[in-house]
């Protein structure tokens, strides 16, 4: 969920390194790119979409959306 909200992930990349981050942390740059931090390193979201709206790139995403 985020903000109250279902976020349904359809496509994600691992990213395998090591870091401090507590597990399900969401990191971006609020333009580009937004990682969830798991155990093993990071969960790059590539397309999801917002209970509501349509589904689309994390870019698309990061334009209309503040995290």
């Amino acid at each position: 969920t985020l903000h109250g909200k279902l976020l349904k992930i359809y496509k994600a990349a691992p990213i395998i390194e090591t870091h401090n981050t507590p597990p399900s942390t969401f990191v971006t740059d609020q333009k580009t790119y937004l990682h969830i931090a798991t155990t093993n390193g990071w969960l790059s979201v590539l397309e999801l979409q917002l209970e509501g709206k349509k589904r689309m790139d994390v870019q698309e995403f990061l334009r209309g959306n503040k995290i």
